[in-house]
């Protein structure tokens, strides 16, 4: 199973969905394989006008790779 997510931020409070997604994988039967972490300059956060005060001049997205055990 292959999974793609995006960092996110909850007001100024980084919420790491990679983490997350690998702790609730985890409980449902899988283990990590692999993970890969990209950066770049767009993100769905910049689109909201609120948003622009949380320092967020890059994003992060993460590829997990999962395998059933």
């Amino acid at each position: 199973m292959v999974i793609v997510v995006q960092g996110s931020h909850y007001k100024e409070i980084f919420v790491d969905l990679a983490r997350l997604s690998t702790d609730f994988a985890g409980a449902a039967g899988f283990k990590l394989v692999s993970r890969a972490d990209f950066n770049f300059k767009q993100s769905f956060a910049q689109l909201n006008p609120k948003a622009n005060g949380y320092g967020m001049d890059t994003a992060q997205e993460t590829a997990l790779l999962f395998k059933l055990v």
